[in-house]
């Protein structure tokens, strides 16, 4: 179940990378300090660096009450390690206990107590966000392992829900 809801992520991250077809043209929080590129190219060593910068985009430019309301009763710190063919490894964090409510959600590193660690392959990643595999086919598989408080993970598709981008009519 756990991994059905990490799906969500992957989709939101999809859905954001279609509204902007480039990660230059969404400013994002200066904390992530990814460099920009086009969505997929991996100009350091990691094709995932853009989902993410697209996500942090899509937390930054949310109201502050849309923000507070999308992450109300989540409380958790999430860290994804992700690892590259050349066998690095880049750390993110998505902060849904410290700073959700008025700072950045999204930054590049390790935070200083994560509640739950995901940690995946960036291609799997970029396979999971691009809808290609299921994050739940990637957790059978031992693609994705996780580690922590499984139970929070449960919580992060209401948040992810709240970061995708709103249609205007």
């Amino acid at each position: 179940m756990l991994a059905t809801k990490l799906d969500t992520l992957f989709k939101t991250v999809q859905e954001l990378a279609a509204k902007s077809p480039s990660v230059s043209s969404a400013p994002a929080p200066a904390s992530t300090s990814a460099p920009k590129a086009d969505a997929g190219v991996a100009v350091d060593g990691f094709e995932s660096s853009a989902l993410f910068v697209q996500l942090a985009h899509a937390f930054a430019t949310m109201a502050p009450a849309e923000r507070k309301r999308a992450v109300q009763g989540v409380r958790g710190v999430f860290q994804f390690n992700i690892r590259n063919a050349a066998g690095q490894t880049q750390t993110w964090a998505l902060d849904l206990k410290n700073t959700a409510e008025s700072g950045e959600v999204v930054a590049r590193g390790a935070p200083a107590k994560a509640d739950i660690i995901l940690t995946v392959a960036d291609a799997d990643f970029v396979s999971i966000g691009q809808g290609k595999t299921s994050a739940q086919g990637a957790f059978l598989t031992g693609k994705l392992k996780l580690k922590g408080n499984m139970a929070l993970a449960m919580k992060l598709e209401p948040v992810l829900k709240a970061a995708r981008p709103k249609a205007s009519l």
